[in-house]
């Protein structure tokens, strides 16, 4: 029951990001909820496991925006024109 749930929010969550019907973030964060909703688990629960995902996910969240910041500015500055010149 469990994998089949997932798999149907998996294919949900594709076919809304495909056809552009909701914003990213909506679908990425309501899908999963209703589906452990679905499943029987209760909003603390719930809320449980959002907690836990974001503390493990902080880290990668950070380095990401940073290298973002640090490769775009890098950038701006032509740091990697040489490269793309040659």
């Amino acid at each position: 029951m469990i994998a089949l749930v997932g798999f149907i929010m998996i294919a949900l969550i594709v076919v809304l990001l495909l056809k552009g019907k909701m914003s990213p973030i909506v679908v990425l964060a309501l899908i999963p909820t209703v589906a452990a909703l679905i499943l029987g688990y209760n909003p603390k629960d719930v809320a449980g496991f959002i907690k836990e995902g974001i503390g493990t996910t902080t880290s990668n969240g950070i380095l990401f925006i940073f290298s973002v910041i640090y490769f775009g500015v890098m950038s701006d500055t032509g740091m990697f024109d040489v490269i793309v010149n040659f």
